[in-house]
């Protein structure tokens, strides 16, 4: 049992006893009233003495608390800040990342194709496209990123400006009592007066990086910094897709191939066709420009004095051997008239083929210039790729792969075609349209050009490839079409109705034989042929001339007799013709001539002193009937009646 103390004992011995305590034990009480009261008024001069200390402490206790709670005050604020700051100087970076957007996607556009030409397939056509590459990348997104990035670090270098900035919050200030001023509510005083201070700093350091911003130099620091960005993003993967191109080359160049040729080949025609009419080779028009039919006209009539200088050629050649020579000379003098007037027409179409082959020529030149197949090539496989890239094993990619190759191709054929004929557009001009402006004599100079270097040439380059262009206007003098070939055709009608001696036969046969510009010549055939020793004919030749109009004609003319007889019904054609000619003779000039065959004088000749009129012509034709009938057949004669 434990002891029991004395304040317990004196306890108990009152309890125990009676009447008063003895004085001991009175002592004893009046000694532990003491304590109690001792007690008491320590704890109450403790609580006093506490309380006392809190509302008396220093300023410098004061702000050394404060400086306690100070990173835990700036932090928020600071924090904010920085944020609103960063948030406004990165739009102004991103305005100036944009206005350079061209140049940075450039600066992409150079590193990614760098990256394909130092591939291991660098040189193997890959037809990759830098575009493509860097639009399809997330490049622009990086040169964003930029913008903050680079804002971020000009804000954070005025991260200890911010926090110097609000010091002076941390001191007590001289109005606080440090006696009723409790420390919490001091410290949202505190930190409200630091705002006050950061705001008006960072307003101030905002200023400061809005001058900054505009400067060239930081202009160039970001724009640089953009464009490594964007470059290494761009850059990245490249080599893989190069390889994954390279290994499907074989699809790709199934899908493209076909598009390519065919529209290289539509590019070609087009562009020929546009040279050829160009140059004159499908002759000319009244919506042509004035310098174009000066230069039509110069060549043909280059063409013109080169075709019948040929023609002289042949004919002088031709009379060295023997042509005109005793009973032959009027049937040669009329054939070299014909072979000039022939000469006429068939030097310009020479000329057309001539300019075609020009235009030709020029053709190579642009195509030498301009390649065409290049960039319909790299248009049809870059879609092509785009296609078949996520999954190349694909069998309906391959497909997919195609149709966007072909609509590609096709896509791409205006510019390409534009280029291609721009240039030959200026190669044709060269010839065509000089610039007369800078020099007077350019398009003189010019046309002397083509007419030595290509119709000249031409015409005898063509000789080597066939029969010469002199000899073949002889050739054809004889079997231009005439009324004497239409009544040749009649003979042979007459030879096949009476192919024995003694046969007789009746004939009605109409020709018409065109003139020029919708008028037209014709004559009736009627009469009796009998062939004998000789071949007797009884004609009455009807002759007319109109002009016909969407398949109508209105016509007028008349009738003549004739009778003839020859050794053969070739011949006797002949007479009827020559009587017939020489019968129009009393009627109309113009319809003799046209029975002769002439042609207007001009087409006689390259010069006008050399021209043959048309009554010349005819009687050029007379003369050689009467030869070539009469020289052989004494007994031959014409006789004419009727007409008017």
């Amino acid at each position: 049992m434990p002891p029991t103390s004395v304040s317990q004992k004196a306890q108990q011995g009152g309890v125990g006893g009676g009447g008063n305590a003895p004085e001991p034990q009175r002592r004893l009480q009046r000694s532990n009233a003491k304590v109690d009261r001792n007690q008491a008024q320590v704890g109450a001069l403790m609580r006093t003495q506490a309380k006392r200390d809190l509302l008396s402490e220093t300023k410098e206790e004061r702000e050394s608390w404060l400086q306690t709670k100070k990173d835990e005050v700036l932090t928020d604020l600071v924090d904010a800040a920085t944020k609103e700051l960063t948030d406004n100087l990165s739009a102004k970076m991103t305005k100036v990342v944009n206005a350079q957007k061209k140049q940075i996607l450039e600066s992409a556009r150079v590193a990614v194709q760098q990256s394909i030409d130092a591939s291991q397939h660098a040189g193997e056509k890959t037809d990759l496209k830098a575009d493509t590459l860097v639009s399809e990348s997330d490049a622009w997104d990086e040169a964003a990123g930029v913008a903050t990035e680079e804002a971020g670090k000009q804000v954070k270098q005025h991260g200890a400006a911010l926090k110097q900035a609000a010091d002076p919050a941390f001191k007590v200030g001289v109005g606080v009592s440090l006696k009723t001023a409790d420390r919490q509510k001091h410290l949202e005083k505190v930190a409200s007066e630091a705002k006050k201070l950061i705001d008006t700093k960072a307003k101030e350091i905002e200023t400061t990086l809005a001058v900054d911003v505009e400067k060239q130099t930081t202009k160039d620091r970001v724009v640089n910094a953009a464009k490594a960005k964007v470059s290494s993003s761009a850059t990245t993967g490249v080599g893989d897709e190069i390889k994954a191109r390279h290994d499907n080359n074989q699809t790709l160049e199934s899908a493209v191939n076909a598009p390519v040729t065919k529209v290289a080949e539509e590019i070609r025609s087009e562009t020929k066709t546009y040279l050829e009419h160009g140059l004159g080779a499908h002759g000319t028009g009244w919506f042509r420009s004035t310098q174009f039919k000066q230069f039509h006209a110069k060549m043909k009539e280059a063409a013109r004095a080169k075709g019948h200088a040929m023609t002289d050629a042949a004919i002088t050649e031709k009379r060295g051997s023997g042509g005109g020579a005793q009973g032959k000379k009027a049937e040669f003098e009329y054939q070299t008239a014909q072979a000039h007037i022939l000469t006429h027409e068939a030097a310009k179409l020479e000329l057309r083929e001539i300019m075609t082959t020009f235009a030709g020529d020029l053709l190579t030149q642009t195509n030498a210039a301009v390649n065409v197949e290049k960039p319909l090539h790299d248009s049809g496989t870059a879609a092509a790729w785009a296609v078949l890239r996520n999954d190349p094993a694909n069998k309906k990619n391959e497909t997919a792969a195609s149709k966007a190759a072909t609509s590609a191709v096709k896509a791409a054929k205006p510019t390409v075609l534009k280029d291609f004929h721009d240039k030959a557009q200026e190669l044709k001009n060269a010839y065509v349209k000089a610039d007369i402006a800078a020099d007077p004599n350019a398009q003189d100079a010019k046309n002397n050009d083509v007419i030595s270097q290509k119709v000249d040439k031409g015409f005898d380059e063509r000789e080597k490839d066939g029969e010469k262009f002199g000899k073949r206007m002889l050739r054809q003098a004889m079997e231009a079409p005439s009324a004497g070939k239409g009544l040749e055709m009649v003979g042979k009608l007459i030879d096949a109705a009476t192919p024995q001696v003694g046969d007789e036969t009746t004939l009605e046969v109409e020709l018409k034989i065109p003139a020029t510009h919708g008028a037209f010549c014709y004559f009736t055939v009627k009469g009796s042929a009998q062939r004998s020793a000789h071949m007797e004919l009884g004609i009455e030749v009807g002759f007319g001339a109109g002009w016909e109009t969407w398949g109508l004609s209105a016509r007028g003319g008349f009738n003549v007799f004739l009778k003839a007889a020859a050794h053969d019904t070739v011949n006797a054609m002949q007479l009827i013709h020559y009587g017939a000619f020489r019968n129009l003779t009393h009627v109309s000039n113009s319809a003799a001539n046209f029975w002769a065959g002439v042609t207007d004088a001009k087409k006689t000749a390259s010069k006008h002193d050399d021209e043959i009129g048309k009554t010349e012509q005819a009687e050029l034709w007379a003369a050689m009937t009467e030869e070539r009938v009469f020289g052989k057949d004494k007994e031959a004669f014409v006789e004419v009646g009727g007409g008017i």
